[in-house]
């Protein structure tokens, strides 16, 4: 009998080693369930705040073009009035210029003029002065 005693002492080291490690790799199951679990809560949580992140930059998004859109027309309009305001300015100056052209020619032809009158006066002044020294030298006789 020793030898069934001896089998079966070992059959029975064998049979509560392999419950000892079943009941091991059930514990580690046990773990790996809840560990999944936390796993899946977690990953479901960070899909949540990845969703209210990508909704918060959507909408941050949208904000910022529709800011960028009126700036944008904000800024046409302004162009455009400047625009407006560079041609006004444009044909004042050219107005401008046509006149003082115009004046520059009436100057130039009144200097001409002057410039005849002054010679016109010249020569007559000499003429008067003839005639005085004329005169005088015919009184003194």
């Amino acid at each position: 009998m020793t030898t069934l005693d001896s089998d079966l002492r070992k059959q029975t080291d064998n049979f509560k080693a392999a419950t000892q490690r079943a009941e091991k790799a059930e514990t580690e199951l046990q773990k790996s369930h809840a560990n999944s679990g936390e796993v899946e809560n977690t990953l479901r949580q960070e899909n949540e705040d990845l969703k209210l992140s990508v909704s918060d930059l959507s909408t941050q998004l949208d904000t910022a073009t529709t800011h960028e859109a009126n700036k944008r027309e904000v800024l046409e309009a302004r162009v455009k009035t400047l625009n407006g305001d560079l041609q006004k300015q444009t044909d004042m100056f050219n107005t401008a210029t046509e006149r003082a052209e115009k004046i520059q020619t009436e100057l130039e032809k009144a200097y001409a003029n002057s410039s005849d009158v002054e010679n016109a006066l010249g020569q007559e002044n000499k003429g008067l002065k003839l005639s005085v020294s004329e005169l005088t030298a015919q009184l003194a006789r």
